[in-house]
């Protein structure tokens, strides 16, 4: 009984929570510009990894 009305107020307490939505919103956010700036970087390695290939057959061939 005692258990069962804590859990009650909990939940209640949890719903009116005014920053459980934009916390959310927030690592949405951070999660795409994370993702963002891998996929940049990303094409940044491919880029030098062109460039290290194309001065190594350059050099050797």
């Amino acid at each position: 009984m005692w258990a069962n009305t804590k859990a009650i107020a909990l939940l209640a307490d949890a719903s009116q929570n005014p920053f459980r939505e934009n916390l959310y919103q927030s690592h949405i956010l951070s999660m795409e510009m994370y993702i963002k700036m891998l996929l940049e970087y990303q094409k940044h390695l491919s880029k030098f990894e062109e460039e290290i290939v194309n001065f190594l057959v350059k050099k050797y061939i």
